[in-house]
């Protein structure tokens, strides 16, 4: 009787203990600072704190021009790029979207289009002159023997109406060489009545139209058909 006593005793002090320590462990409080978010919030709170970050790091860096402002460039090394306002007139450059909307980048220099156009123009005359001159001069290897272009150059043929050339020599009889547009072609010589470039005239730098001067026995003189406010305004070749 007094074991199945003591056997009760015990049990309902392990009873007892078990319950204080369950009702303790539920009066616990979390800190007042603790917020408490799930997996969803908490992976938007990351990626927005990483966009932050990478848009500190990333300002005003670039991979080409087309990732800057349409009045930028992107300029420096492959780790180090940035946009750059763009370069005016005759400022340096060394590509067309280095300079301003409208311009174009020429020989290390920010120009206007036509500026471009008409330089351009020329240095491919003065090349293709040195080309063709350079060919005339170049020697050639025969089987017999070695002659140069300049032994065949009378043998050579001359160029019809309209034909490219260098000087007036490389055309038939009857035509100069005279510039149009940016090259020069063989032009036909002007005739009687023919309207002339007046003689004080005849080397107008830039010009890009070129006439030929009148032909033998003729001169170009003031018309008097064409007469404004009592001086001529047109010259003809006459005789």
């Amino acid at each position: 009787m007094s074991n199945s006593m003591l056997q009760l005793t015990l049990l309902a002090v392990v009873i007892t203990a078990m319950v204080r320590q369950v009702v303790g462990s539920n009066n616990v409080r979390p800190p007042t600072n603790h917020i408490k978010t799930d997996g969803k919030n908490a992976k938007a709170v990351e990626n927005v704190a990483s966009r932050e970050i990478e848009e500190e790091t990333f300002e005003g860096r670039c991979f080409d021009d087309e990732s800057c402002e349409a009045d930028q460039f992107c300029h420096g090394r492959r780790e180090e790029k940035v946009c750059l306002p763009c370069r005016r007139l005759r400022r340096r450059c060394n590509r067309d979207s280095m300079c301003c909307k409208g311009n174009a980048c020429l020989n290390g220099i920010c120009v206007r289009p036509r500026e471009r156009v008409a330089l351009e123009g020329r240095r491919h005359d003065n090349e293709e002159e040195q080309e063709e001159e350079a060919e005339v001069t170049e020697t050639v290897t025969d089987a017999d023997s070695r002659e140069t272009f300049q032994d065949t150059k009378e043998t050579f043929q001359r160029g019809s109406a309209w034909s490219r050339c260098l000087r007036s020599s490389d055309c038939q009889e009857g035509l100069c060489c005279a510039r149009h547009w940016f090259s020069k072609v063989c032009k036909p010589m002007l005739t009687q009545g023919d309207a002339c470039t007046r003689p004080d005239k005849r080397t107008v730098p830039g010009e890009l139209f070129q006439r030929c001067p009148c032909e033998e026995a003729l001169s170009c003189r003031p018309s008097r058909d064409v007469v404004v406010e009592g001086k001529p305004r047109l010259y003809t070749c006459q005789q």
